[in-house]
């Protein structure tokens, strides 16, 4: 009896040893590489260190350009001109003229050039990446990004991914002198409707989508590309959108004849400082929507200066109905 219980005890004792042991093992072990590990830290410290030399880089290049032109009698103001300077010193990977900013690349990091030519860290964009490929059809250009080029999921809110199969997407829907070429909805996900939808192929309306959200770091909505969305109420603009091509959004060959697809539901829009390109009739067909501009009217690009007109936006080839578009400028975002 009295050997039974001491073996008992030492099984007890050698359990509980083992426990303990798992415990400072898994202790160590997140201690070295977990989230806030020593690998963790080290590999942080690293990037730090690589993060402020790929800076220090990019502030010699910055005084050198500013001592030449000062020294010419140049201006200092941020330009494309600036951006392909800057892009032409051996450290900069690649340098780009936001219309506020010059977003450069040194050494893989992402920095941004304001107007005082001072270096700020560019927060980085999250990847959105598409539930299921299946969804996307897209085509990769000479560049290396990709083009969102047909939609064919059933979701009534549709995300718009920036990245697919680790490509960059740039651009939402086709640059096309025919803009019903660059509508992203296939005719699977859509319906017939009466009457032409932008061109003579193309005979469909989308009606189950309700919600667009373009995820930042697509650069380009193309000509017509969410055109024809009959039940969409809310799309939500990226500052990351520097051109909105003709036609974009709207609705207006679905209203000629089909009497179901007569009432806009999108209500309101924003547009930030950041879109420097904008096409006329993006909201064609869409009756009374509120348009929030970022930027002051007298503010705006000269390329809008014969397309950033309420006329054009609000235009129909349907005179039975009457459409009225109201654009607020200088709204703060």
């Amino acid at each position: 009896m009295r050997r039974t219980k001491e073996a008992g005890i030492t099984l007890i004792a050698l359990i509980i040893t083992v426990i303990v042991m798992l415990i400072l093992a898994a202790v160590a072990i997140n201690m070295t590489i977990g989230d806030n590990g020593i690998f963790k830290k080290t590999a942080d410290s690293a990037d730090i260190s690589k993060r402020e030399n790929a800076r220090e880089k990019l502030s010699l290049v910055l005084t050198d350009v500013q001592m030449r032109r000062i020294k010419e009698g140049e201006t200092l103001a941020l330009s494309e001109g600036m951006a392909s300077e800057i892009q032409g010193y051996k450290d900069i990977t690649s340098a780009k003229f936001t219309g506020t900013k010059i977003e450069t690349v040194v050494d893989g990091y992402n920095f941004e050039v304001n107007g005082d030519l001072g270096i700020e860290s560019k927060k980085e964009i999250a990847k959105v990446e598409p539930e299921s490929l299946e969804d996307w059809e897209y085509r990769i250009e000479s560049d290396g990004t990709a083009t969102l080029l047909t939609y064919k999921g059933s979701a009534t809110k549709v995300v718009v991914p920036n990245y697919i199969e680790g490509y960059w997407v740039k651009q939402v829907g086709e640059e096309a002198s025919n803009y019903g070429k660059g509508n992203i909805w296939s005719t699977e996900i859509c319906e017939k409707i009466s009457n032409n939808c932008y061109n003579t192929t193309f005979q469909y309306a989308q009606k189950t989508i309700t919600e667009i959200e373009i995820a930042n770091g697509i650069e380009i909505i193309g000509p017509g590309a969410f055109v024809c969305t009959n039940n969409l109420e809310k799309i939500t603009i990226p500052r990351s959108v520097t051109k909105i091509g003709e036609f974009a959004i709207a609705l207006e060959y679905a209203l000629r004849n089909d009497t179901s697809t007569k009432e806009n539901k999108l209500r309101e829009l924003k547009i930030y400082k950041e879109v420097q390109n904008i096409g006329s009739g993006i909201f064609n067909g869409r009756e009374a929507i509120i348009v929030n501009v970022e930027r002051q009217e007298i503010q705006l690009p000269s390329e809008w200066d014969s397309e950033w007109n309420k006329n054009n936006f609000q235009w129909s080839w349907n005179s039975v109905v009457e459409f009225t578009t109201t654009i607020n400028y200088g709204v703060k975002m």
